[in-house]
């Protein structure tokens, strides 16, 4: 058998399915996903399937109970690469921790982050308290 007797249409269906399979992501009942558009943040989604159709100015920064972000000020813990606001009973000083995620907000409670925060970009080279 050889690429000739391959109907070209069969080749493009398979390449779509693998397309739509890479855009197909779940997210578990104790995570959520922050959506991030051009660096601002836009909404929380989740739990559930969630097929990301755009391209690369949209960004996913999947949360989950227990992740330990770095407290900046204003309502924002900055958790990976993104800052996303918070709702928080007692004004965090280091970190803060995922406690619980309501309707469209996230909810944390502060946590002392032990390590060392780098002078020049702001990083914090930590272990959990």
């Amino acid at each position: 058998m050889s690429w000739s007797d391959v109907p070209w249409s069969l080749v493009i269906v398979v390449a779509i399915a693998i397309w739509l399979a890479l855009k197909i992501h779940v997210v578990k009942h104790n995570e959520r996903v922050a959506v991030h558009v051009l660096g601002q943040y836009v909404k929380l989604i989740g739990p559930g399937l969630m097929i990301k159709w755009s391209g690369g100015e949209v960004v996913w920064q999947r949360l989950a109970l227990g992740d330990i972000g770095i407290w900046v000020g204003d309502g924002k813990v900055q958790f990976g690469d993104q800052v996303v606001p918070v709702t928080c009973s007692a004004s965090p000083t280091h970190g803060a921790r995922i406690e619980r995620f309501e309707a469209d907000a996230i909810v944390v409670e502060p946590t002392a982050i032990r390590g060392v925060r780098c002078e020049k970009c702001g990083h914090v080279t930590r272990t959990s308290a």
